[in-house]
């Protein structure tokens, strides 16, 4: 064990931190000043930011306070960030999403269960066969985007240079956006708004 595992200074540091990364709160106003969230609190906000509701499957792998922490910041933070690449980060969007579609199903499930119309029942059901095909396509998505790492990940360890592919990616998305501004702005000017 280490001392992390009890220092619970050292704990609220570094989860704030975390926290306050990805644009998390870490104090709520209470009856007269502002208070610090606790940290289990803040550990799930950072987990249903960035990989969405946690539905108990995220996380098991860790065995102690410290393994968890290292967790978000290597991987989940990281990643919500950016700075582990964009298909990463696309990869973890997709699994985020899928994760929103599925609590969408459970909590339409609960709400099937109570429905005592035949119309709320019908619209239950709509919902949840809508929820269901809508995490497969994030899954599948996701499937997509990691076969994709995987591809270049091999492709790195066999020696090829991928920054130059990533460059002229970023620099078309660069301009693609350039482009686009540039169209909004005049369309805003045709219509005399001024920003």
């Amino acid at each position: 064990m280490t001392t992390y595992n009890f220092s619970y200074g050292s704990q609220r540091i570094t989860v704030a931190r975390l926290a306050e990364k990805i644009g998390l709160p870490t104090t709520r106003q209470g009856s007269k000043r502002r208070v610090p969230i606790g940290i289990q609190e803040l550990r799930i906000a950072i987990v249903e930011r960035c990989l969405g509701r946690d539905l108990g499957t995220v996380g098991k792998h860790c065995t102690s306070t410290l393994e968890v922490d290292q967790w978000l910041a290597s991987s989940v933070v990281a990643n919500y960030a950016g700075e582990l690449g964009w298909t990463h980060q696309q990869a973890q969007r997709a699994i985020r999403e899928a994760f929103e579609a599925r609590w969408v199903r459970v909590q339409a499930w609960q709400e099937l269960d109570r429905a005592k119309t035949r119309a709320k029942r019908s619209r239950m059901l709509s919902v949840i066969e809508e929820a269901n095909r809508e995490e497969r396509q994030w899954l599948d998505v996701a499937r997509v985007l990691m076969d994709l790492i995987e591809i270049e990940r091999d492709m790195r360890a066999d020696g090829y240079d991928l920054e130059e592919a990533e460059e002229a990616t970023r620099a078309a998305r660069r301009e693609h956006v350039a482009r686009h501004a540039a169209a909004s702005r005049q369309k805003l000017a045709e219509l005399g708004v001024t920003i």
